[in-house]
């Protein structure tokens, strides 16, 4: 994903580490994920938070995390990780939206895993800091890729699953179908690129 960091101030948030996986914990070793095997993303993290190799890293986790649809318990216990991780950057970072995206739609198709009760406290409350952090960065001048991409986490974060994997998924000529099939765009409306409200 193109621009993947802007040093966007964040809002302050706190995600409780104690509701997080601990880094320590057993079952690291043995949770699966995109390729419905064991991952382990706890060198990742470690790469992130010195900053070293971050577009390797990410290249790495969008491979592990996610597969042609497929998700695991290591993909839904990453993210509490990769939020944390990111907002003490306190930068936005493209790629961490986008894979939450990605994994937060995924976990709903029947044949990946539901999130263990043990994982939910954390998961969620990384959910809520999205949201505040996709708010946050509406602030910013943005590309209109960067705008789908922060209305699809706000409509997950919101519980509009479908709206949000709507806008993730579509590419830019279909929408320009979507709206010219609904709504005869072309013959009603303007097309200039310049459209701001504000």
């Amino acid at each position: 994903m193109k621009n993947s960091q802007s040093n966007w101030a964040l809002v302050s948030t706190y995600l409780p580490p104690a509701s997080m996986l601990p880094l320590d914990d057993l079952r690291w070793k043995t949770m699966t994920a995109g390729h419905q095997k064991t991952y382990d993303p706890r060198p990742a993290f470690g790469w992130l938070e010195r900053n070293e190799n971050t577009a390797a890293v990410w290249s790495e986790l969008w491979d592990e995390l996610h597969h042609q649809g497929v998700v695991g318990d290591a993909s839904y216990a990453a993210i509490p990780h990769l939020v944390r991780i990111v907002e003490a950057q306190g930068a936005i970072n493209w790629n961490l939206f986008g894979i939450v995206c990605t994994i937060e739609v995924e976990r709903h198709r029947h044949t990946n895993p539901r999130i263990p009760s043990w994982l939910q406290e954390s998961y969620t409350e990384a959910w809520k800091i999205l949201n505040r952090m996709a708010r946050t960065a509406f602030e910013q001048p943005l590309e209109t890729w960067q705008v789908r991409v922060l209305l699809g986490i706000l409509a997950l974060a919101n519980g509009d699953l479908k709206l949000g994997a709507l806008v993730i998924h579509s590419a830019a000529f279909e929408v320009d179908s979507l709206v010219e099939e609904h709504f005869a765009w072309s013959k009603l409306y303007t097309n200039s690129v310049n459209s701001r409200a504000v």
